[in-house]
């Protein structure tokens, strides 16, 4: 990695280059690379220093604008589409309860930073949690009203609070690729059911609407 004119450039070498998925394989890599780096100079100066990578070079010499898109995550929001009635209501919703607003943040982030998929799933959904329940309520009970509410499954949320345990306590072990991506389409889901929840006035959501999630 190499820093030139406030621009910085990350080299990969990779064994195969033959598809989109092999493009976002080395971006995982070299964006945890790159941040290491600018947050190692940010700790050193007190300063809130951040990177992107915006552009790819491929193994042809073409560059191109570096923007993943996920189409599986793009069919779990219902509540609006970009450019057509219902964005400022869902806007609306976020901003008006922070807590909203922090877990979307946090689903979000695992696309500029796959590593943080376990972690940052798994928060944004005990945050969800805690809006759809009563303050001082149970989290056993809590998590019960969560799955009644919003139709899902206990196996569903487990997959996802369970494999981030171990990222939680420092043990950052190995997840798999099909696993990862599992737990980020989930949570997509079901932070757009609690978007629904709320727009429907905290109304328990239909099963013929919304199949259990699993």
């Amino acid at each position: 990695m190499k820093i030139l004119d406030d621009e910085v450039h990350v080299d990969c070498t990779v064994a195969k280059y033959d598809s989109l998925d092999d493009a976002y394989q080395a971006y995982r890599r070299a964006i945890d690379f790159a941040k290491a780096t600018v947050d190692l100079a940010a700790f050193a100066t007190g300063k809130a220093l951040t990177v992107l990578l915006e552009k790819i070079t491929e193994p042809n010499g073409l560059t191109r604008g570096m923007a993943f898109n996920f189409p599986d995550l793009e069919s779990r929001c219902t509540l609006f589409e970009i450019g057509k009635a219902g964005f400022a209501n869902a806007l609306n919703l976020i901003i008006t309860e922070p807590e909203l607003m922090w877990a979307l943040r946090d689903l979000i982030e695992t696309i500029e930073i796959p590593n943080r998929t376990p972690v940052n799933c798994a928060r944004a959904i005990e945050t969800l949690r805690v809006q759809i329940t009563p303050a001082e309520m149970d989290r056993k009970k809590g998590w019960a009203i969560l799955r009644k509410e919003l139709q899902i499954s206990e196996a569903c949320l487990r997959q996802i609070t369970d494999n981030s345990t171990s990222w939680r306590h420092g043990d950052r072990v190995y997840l798999d690729g099909e696993t990862t991506m599992q737990i980020r389409i989930n949570s997509w889901v079901i932070m757009n059911r609690v978007l629904e929840y709320r727009r429907r006035g905290n109304k328990t959501l239909p099963l013929s609407e919304f199949p259990l999630l699993t």
